[in-house]
C-alpha cells in the first residue's frame, strides 16, 4: 500500500474511525453518542469505498452507507423512545 495514491487518505480515515469510536464509547449522553456514532459510520463508508476507482468496490461503499442509514434509523428511534434526544 505504500506506493498507492491516497495512502494518506486511508490512514487519516482509520485514525478518524478510532477517534470517533473512542468518543462514542466515552460519551455521557445520547446526543453525544449519536453524533460520534454518525462519525464512525461516515468513516466506515469512506474506508470501504477507498478503492473507488474499481466499480465493484465503489458499490460496496455505497451499500455500506445505505445499511448504515437503516441502522441509524433504528438507533435514532431508540434514542427518542428512551427520551434521550427529546426536548425537556
Amino acid at each position: 500500500m505504500h506506493g498507492e495514491r491516497g495512502y494518506w487518505r486511508f490512514f487519516n480515515g482509520a485514525f478518524a474511525v478510532r477517534i470517533f469510536d473512542d468518543h462514542a464509547r466515552l460519551s455521557g449522553n445520547f446526543l453525544e453518542l449519536y453524533v460520534f456514532w454518525e462519525g464512525v459510520g461516515l468513516c466506515s463508508y469512506l474506508l470501504i469505498g477507498f478503492w473507488y476507482e474499481k466499480p465493484v468496490r465503489g458499490r460496496r461503499g455505497k451499500k455500506a452507507f445505505l445499511v448504515n442509514r437503516i441502522g441509524d434509523f433504528g438507533f435514532t428511534t431508540g434514542c427518542f423512545s428512551s427520551g434521550g434526544l427529546s426536548a425537556r
